[in-house]
């Protein structure tokens, strides 16, 4: 097993990346780069969930997270539209839209058509 280390870009100058065998990856900078060799070297245990009630069927989560999202809505700017209320929701980045659409995928896209 190899062990992911730091090193500093050979494409970009102040940038940094993160070498594990043969995968490299570019960051931005030193926190993301430190982050990202940590979570190679130390992974998290795979945590069971406790919850026996299935995500659709989960009344703790809001009628509108329940039916799901799709990601966009917004032109360029990165964004999620809620397939319930059709509510758009500015998100940080394009990483962020795609994770919640992972998370809570749709039911049903705007027209109303099943996805299922």
């Amino acid at each position: 097993m190899s062990t992911a280390f730091i090193q500093n870009s050979s494409k970009f100058f102040g940038h940094f990346q993160v070498v594990n065998g043969d995968d490299i990856i570019d960051c931005h900078n030193l926190g993301t780069a430190v982050t990202i060799r940590d979570r190679i070297n130390n992974p998290e245990p795979v945590r069971s969930t406790t919850s026996t009630v299935p995500f659709r069927t989960n009344t703790e989560l809001p009628l509108e997270q329940r039916v799901g999202c799709l990601t966009g809505g917004l032109g360029h700017t990165p964004a999620v539209t809620w397939v319930l209320t059709g509510r758009v929701e500015q998100v940080h980045n394009w990483a962020t839209a795609r994770q919640l659409k992972a998370d809570r995928p749709a039911m049903f896209d705007l027209a109303g058509n099943s996805l299922l």
